[in-house]
């Protein structure tokens, strides 16, 4: 499988802290967005994975066809309203 040069691919990983107890909750909000992500062109991976050494923590790895591909995905309005819903958890 190939990604394209490294040059012209964009990728994001980030740490997002849920609040005391509700790191399921946000599991949860990220599986319920999983196939708007996928239904987007240019996203080649969107992944999220717990922290065994933090209760609170998830991180999400995500991978762009390239930079338009990324400016298209966290301009959408699904990731304004998923961003409004993770405020909470």
């Amino acid at each position: 499988m190939s990604f394209g040069s490294p040059e012209r691919t964009r990728e994001v990983i980030a740490r997002i802290q849920a609040q005391e107890g509700r790191r399921d909750e946000l599991v949860d909000a990220f599986r319920q967005y999983f196939p708007q992500v996928e239904s987007e062109d240019g996203t080649r991976v969107y992944a999220i994975s717990t922290d065994t050494a933090d209760e609170t923590s998830v991180w999400v790895y995500e991978l762009y066809t390239g930079g338009e591909a990324l400016q298209a995905h966290s301009g959408s309005d699904a990731f304004k309203a998923f961003g409004a819903t993770l405020g909470g958890l």
